[in-house]
């Protein structure tokens, strides 16, 4: 018992001791302002710092003036020293809590080593200066430099930048639409960046309301089904959107030149008889404002969808009425050209208030 006391005992002033000398290397001044400096970017100042350390007899002291000299290159862009710091240090100090850090930036600077770190640095310019990154003439440089990348990802992630930075901070969405497809198609881009340039591609030709190209582009392209299906469904919209504002823009001009046929025939009475019918009026506003009422008053819904649809189906109405009045049309084609009007109002509220909403009725 006394024996596995003084052995905890032991272990226990060791692990202190260590910690204290972990502790006491944090505070000396040379790490400290030399971390402060490489925070404020003020690489050479930093790399004076660090360099002071290797001269220090603690050995942790050493080993951590190796490590934050990588990181010092790092921040230079220096990457192939900083590869070879990062991978000295971890030999010299595997079980420093820097260890796992250290072997994150060997790892992923392995994987962007393409062309001896040359893509990498002309990436890494444009991706850490904000002002690069928004500036058109910054932007396009990179986007010709990428095209003579070697393949891999490096290529892949500059293609990406440039691509977001043409659709969101540039505006200059047909310029998006040529380097998402550029990276979409591209065989050494990964899957999981393939398949977000594919899904961007959609965005952009979304945002230029040109959704069915989206589709017969995003279909050839070895992308997630996902991604795909979803060009499909937009495109299908579109589509959609398109005949009920048709279909909405025929009925009208059909209802006035039925308003004419009326004014010109002298059926005007019969106009006013017929429009002086309130309860149809009634009606459309009971099952329209009231049920968007109602969706507002339980779930806290957008009651613009219903009011859209009852304003629309209001006017839908009033056609009808100027069609039957003025006798344009045969009952059943009429009844059939106002049932596909409603129709299309409902598309059309749902399309512009609550996209979502179509999802509920597969469209």
């Amino acid at each position: 018992m006394r024996r596995r006391v003084a052995g905890f005992r032991v272990r226990l002033s060791i692990s202190l001791a260590l910690a204290s000398g972990l502790a006491f290397a944090q505070q000396d001044p040379s790490l400290s302002a030399g971390r402060d400096a490489l925070e404020a970017r003020q690489v050479d100042l930093a790399r004076q710092h660090f360099r002071a350390l290797l001269g220090r007899p603690d050995p942790a002291l050493r080993h951590l003036g190796v490590y934050f000299l990588a990181a010092t290159d790092d921040e230079a862009m220096a990457f192939g020293a900083a590869l070879d710091g990062y991978r000295r240090f971890v030999a010299l100090d595997p079980s420093s809590r820097w260890a796992s850090r250290a072997i994150a930036r060997i790892e992923d600077l392995e994987a962007h080593a393409e062309g001896d770190f040359a893509p990498l640095r002309a990436l890494e310019r444009v991706r850490r200066d904000p002002a690069l990154a928004r500036d058109l003439d910054a932007i396009r440089r990179l986007d010709a430099e990428s095209a003579r990348f070697a393949p891999g990802r490096v290529r892949a992630e500059a293609r990406y930048l440039v691509a977001e930075a043409y659709l969101e901070r540039l505006a200059r969405p047909d310029d998006a639409v040529r380097v998402y497809l550029a990276l979409a198609r591209d065989g050494a881009t990964p899957p999981h960046l393939r398949d977000l340039a594919a899904d961007r591609l959609v965005t952009a030709r979304q945002r230029s309301g040109d959704e069915t190209q989206a589709a017969r582009e995003v279909e050839g392209l070895d992308v997630d089904e996902a991604v795909r299906a979803n060009a499909r469904v937009l495109a299908r919209r579109r589509a959609l959107l398109r005949a009920s504002v048709a279909l909405l823009v025929a009925l009208a001009l059909s209802a006035a030149a039925a308003g004419v046929k009326i004014f010109r025939g002298r059926l005007k009475k019969s106009l006013v008889a017929q429009l002086a019918r309130v309860t149809p009026l009634a009606q459309l506003g009971l099952l329209t404002a009231g049920g968007g009422l109602l969706a507002w008053r339980t779930d806290d819904h957008d009651p613009w969808p219903f009011l859209t649809l009852g304003l629309g189906t209001i006017g839908v109405y009033l056609a009808a009425v100027t069609l039957k009045t003025a006798g344009l049309l045969p009952r059943a084609l009429r009844a059939a050209f106002c049932a596909l009007a409603v129709l299309a109002v409902a598309y059309l509220a749902m399309f512009l208030h609550d996209p979502q909403m179509l999802e509920g009725v597969s469209l």
